[in-house]
């Protein structure tokens, strides 16, 4: 417990292949306080001896599930200063990657163990994979617009899902309800709804199966339309059950949400319309009694 030992090495890769040297004149370690092999250690925010910890959101000295939720609520709403102290993949952005690498720390904490004995840290941070092998496509499956809803579907082929995030255009979202199994994958969902960024992470270590076909992900309810087309706009961070970041693609990524309206022409005789506006279907009738042909001419959407 008190006992120390320190080497120096150079690591040389100049030659295309690994050199370790070992250095003979090598200076005595020195903790922050300048005391000889001491244990003090600066802190995420500098201070030397500090109680600051990685992905503590409410600054209760404590990684706790709390701070998960409050991660989700600071990424949505980009009220937060970044620093050494959230984020937790050190590539100075937040993300849901953040958020899930907490929730694996808060689930997992020190000294886990696998099941090959192996035991290590979930909690040591800035930590971060990016998985290029491991590859996700989102695409929007149904536009509703009678009932107003958006039907977000995803393939994961190489791997189970444990987190999303995306941007969502052209609706302005009310309410978001996950299409998964709540037994399999029990999400926490939450929106941005004047940006139309979305997140679900499950904070139980839960997935969403692999699947190298389109599996129902998340239907947004929307309560009007704010562009003619709705897109998936963006894929921001998808993470994988290893808490690996993977590589994705949107599929298809816009649908026309279609707002027509008509031009009454009368040349005299009545023309009626109903509806009009309209979005998909409308009634054009009028008076023909002597069942002459007509030719109806769209010019333009």
């Amino acid at each position: 417990d008190n006992n120390w030992a320190q080497v120096c090495m150079t690591l040389d890769r100049s030659s295309g292949e690994l050199v370790v040297i070992m250095n003979e004149d090598c200076p005595s370690f020195r903790d922050c306080e300048g005391t000889l092999y001491g244990s003090v250690m600066p802190d995420c925010a500098g201070l030397c001896g500090g109680s600051a910890l990685t992905g503590d959101m409410n600054n209760n000295e404590g990684q706790d599930k709390a701070d998960v939720p409050a991660y989700l609520s600071a990424i949505l709403e980009k009220d937060i200063t970044i620093t050494p102290c959230n984020d937790l993949n050190g590539d100075e952005k937040l993300t849901v990657y953040d958020a899930a690498l907490l929730s694996d720390c808060v689930n997992f904490e020190q000294g886990h163990l696998h099941p090959n004995n192996e035991i290590h840290s979930h909690c040591d941070f800035p930590y971060g994979v990016l998985n290029t092998n491991h590859n996700v496509n989102l695409v929007i499956n149904a536009l509703n617009p009678d009932d107003k809803y958006v039907d977000i579907s995803i393939r994961n082929p190489d791997s189970d899902v444990v987190g999303y995030q995306f941007t969502l255009k052209g609706v302005q979202i009310q309410q978001l309800e996950s299409l998964v199994d709540i037994q399999k994958y029990p999400a926490m969902l939450q929106a941005n709804m004047a940006t139309g960024e979305i997140i679900g992470l499950s904070l139980q270590d839960s997935t969403i199966a692999k699947s190298r076909e389109l599996q129902p992900l998340i239907r947004v309810h929307f309560t009007d339309y704010t562009d003619d087309f709705v897109c998936l706009e963006s894929i921001i961070d998808v993470v994988n059950r290893s808490y690996q970041q993977v590589t994705t693609k949107i599929l298809g990524n816009c649908m026309a949400a279609i707002i027509s309206d008509v031009e009454d022409i009368t040349e005299n005789r009545s023309v009626r319309i109903q509806p009009n506006p309209f979005r998909q279907t409308t009634t054009i009738s009028f008076n023909n009694p002597n069942h002459e042909d007509y030719n109806l001419v769209i010019n333009d959407l």
